[in-house]
């Protein structure tokens, strides 16, 4: 695995650091008896995005992507239970975590269809609103999300988390300060890191403090308690004339994603997506290459037709205001 890169030396280029000085709201909600944070960025009048993150990660994995979208978008990136700041649950499944997203969305005041982007496990919640809550979502776009548990002639998740050597899923690591905890950050699966600030700046918002030290924030039972349905029940539930348009994105270098599966196949076959590739991407692909995500992420949602409701509602708002000056003025 690769270790995280902490050399004082290490030039921060400034898209990142302006991207990371733009404002957003904690929020905190409970649901279903549990705890539930989440980050909002951007009007809550333009048209929302949901960023569902990846299996131990947590919302501030997207903070880069979201300052971007929230230009045009409102931004919404939960933790899931069980991750990030979030509380604990006993037992975890897609559906659960699905049920959370609609519950966050409905508190953030969201009234209007999202698009659903969802990272490496984020992809399967949001196949699985898709395809049980189909109109809920105005598009979902998977990014890097393994349909199946191994990919043929590939290293498995499952296997990478071995390699992990991951504790036993009731023992819960513990260091005695954030830079110890920092230090011992890890990619799974391995990969390199071209962007060690970002690396940094997940490494961080990942471990929290508690009596005995600093330990990560997701519950790690969570490997035994997570209950999923077959891949391709979800995706059957998609030929379904209300589902939502579809969209993968991957990473060119991914250990994860291989779209020669029965279950893509039957994806691409059913939706007639095509798959957008990042290139020199491995499977934390926003984390390799952030500008080409958003770019390919954009590329998407103009498909879709959402840079003319943007266009539309940024046009709406300039009538409004017109109006009001006209009004004052009178």
């Amino acid at each position: 695995m690769t270790e995280i890169q902490t050399r004082p030396e290490e030039k921060v280029p400034q898209w990142f650091r302006d991207i990371m000085a733009v404002p957003y709201e904690e929020c905190n909600m409970t649901f279903d008896g549990h705890p539930l944070h989440y980050l909002q960025w951007g009007d809550k009048n333009r048209p929302p995005v949901i960023l569902l993150h990846g299996f131990v990660a947590h919302a501030q994995w997207w903070r880069f992507v979201a300052g971007y979208l929230a230009r045009d978008w409102c931004v919404i990136a939960p933790d899931l239970s069980g991750h990030g700041d979030s509380g604990h649950r006993d037992t975890y499944s897609d559906e659960l975590w699905a049920e959370e997203v609609l519950a966050i969305t409905d508190h953030a005041g969201i009234r209007s269809q999202p698009i659903v982007i969802g990272h490496s496990m984020g992809g399967y919640v949001a196949l699985s609103i898709a395809a049980l809550h189909p109109h809920y979502a105005a598009g979902v776009i998977i990014a890097d999300t393994s349909l199946r548990q191994q990919a043929t002639g590939q290293p498995s998740l499952l296997q990478s988390e071995k390699e992990f050597a991951r504790p036993p899923a009731t023992v819960r690591r513990v260091y005695p300060d954030i830079a110890t905890g920092m230090s011992r950050f890890r990619w799974m699966p391995p990969q390199p890191c071209a962007t060690p600030y970002i690396q940094q700046h997940i490494a961080q918002h990942s471990l929290k403090e508690i009596e005995e030290g600093w330990s990560w924030k997701f519950d790690p039972s969570m490997w035994g308690r997570r209950s999923r349905k077959p891949t391709l029940d979800y995706i059957e539930c998609l030929a379904a004339p209300e589902t939502p348009p579809i969209a993968v994105i991957k990473g060119e270098h991914s250990l994860v994603v291989d779209t020669d599966t029965s279950e893509y196949r039957r994806l691409l076959e059913i939706t007639g997506t095509s798959i957008v590739e990042v290139p020199d991407a491995h499977h934390h692909l926003f984390v390799d290459q952030p500008l080409a995500f958003v770019t390919g992420l954009r590329s998407i949602l103009v498909q879709w037709g959402w840079a003319t409701m943007v266009k539309e509602k940024t046009q709406e708002e300039s009538d409004l205001t017109g109006e009001k000056m006209l009004d004052s003025a009178t």
